[in-house]
């Protein structure tokens, strides 16, 4: 299996509508948890809705912005704010870096 074969410990879904002020805060709230928490261990992707409405409807989210943890099942999803790290990685259960008090939002 080589390096761009193997699977990272963590699958994630960005589901944003269209490019407005709250899917960039979204966008650069859930890549600063990833960096932060998550280094060299995920794989991100952000999918627009207006975009791609059939990957929207397919995955069962109702609402955007949504993080959804593909990998590993059982999928996890979280809708709306995501500005808070900790509420993040542990309602989707990310097994991060350890946060420091005070850091979470």
């Amino acid at each position: 299996m080589t390096v761009a074969e193997r699977r990272s410990d963590y699958e994630l879904t960005l589901y944003v509508n269209g490019a407005s002020d709250r899917s960039a805060r979204a966008i650069a709230d859930v890549r600063a948890l990833c960096d932060l928490h998550l280094a060299g261990r995920h794989r991100l992707l952000v999918v627009d809705v207006n975009v791609e409405p059939a990957a929207f409807l397919r995955s069962g989210v109702l609402a955007a912005p949504a993080l959804v943890r593909d990998h590993p099942l059982p999928t996890r999803r979280l809708v709306g704010d995501l500005s808070n790290a900790q509420k993040v990685l542990t309602v989707l259960d990310l097994r991060g870096t350890a946060v420091a008090v005070g850091e979470a939002r």
